[in-house]
């Protein structure tokens, strides 16, 4: 159990990592280690016949900022490479990425946890 509680522990610091630095992993990535770390979680909560079931509350909400922080990039790069770019259009996305990303960096994990025992 040593081993799989490292291994969470490990997890969790590498995705608060990922959450803090300019993105050094595809976003599909990042989703799929946080579903990675809840399954472990629940794995782990097997014991002495008790079963523990926990599930992070918010990833939609994650994914979802994640997700608007990647497509806004997209839009940054496709306005960047016009001819004539619009500078305040892009001045506007960059103010909106920072907001995101800063959401994204100050996000905070909600996880339920449920405890069920077995006769």
């Amino acid at each position: 159990m040593e081993s799989v509680d490292k291994t969470i522990e490990d997890l969790c610091g590498w995705i608060q990592t990922e959450l803090t630095q300019d993105y050094t992993v595809e976003k599909e990535i990042l989703a799929e280690m946080v579903r990675a770390l809840a399954e472990l979680v629940t794995a782990r909560g097997k014991e002495n016949g008790t079963y523990v079931s926990e599930r992070i509350v918010n990833l939609k909400e994650l994914e979802r900022e994640i997700n608007n922080s990647y497509l806004g990039s997209q839009r940054l790069n496709q306005l960047l490479s016009d001819e004539n770019p619009d500078y305040e259009l892009i001045h506007e996305l960059t103010d909106a990425l920072n907001e995101g990303l800063s959401q994204i960096n100050d996000f905070e994990i909600e996880i339920e946890r449920r405890k069920t025992t077995s006769c």
